[in-house]
């Protein structure tokens, strides 16, 4: 699904960067992919993806980790 319209960049875009780079913040993502660098309408669901992308990174960390 294309999330920026403006730029034509797709949350499986945002999310294999977020792959890439777990430690990119709001503004590296827009650099590194361009999304909400147009109107800027899409700022809020690039904002809510990157927590949600993030946060399964962290759940999938934490259960690789091995049990104490």
């Amino acid at each position: 699904m294309i999330l920026c319209q403006c730029k034509q960049v797709s949350e499986k875009e945002i999310a294999t960067f977020l792959k890439n780079h777990p430690n990119a913040g709001f503004d590296d993502i827009k650099a590194g992919t361009k999304a909400s660098t147009g109107c800027g309408r899409c700022a809020f669901a690039l904002k809510t993806l990157i927590n949600k992308t993030q946060k399964k990174q962290v759940l999938h960390l934490q259960l690789r980790l091995p049990f104490v």
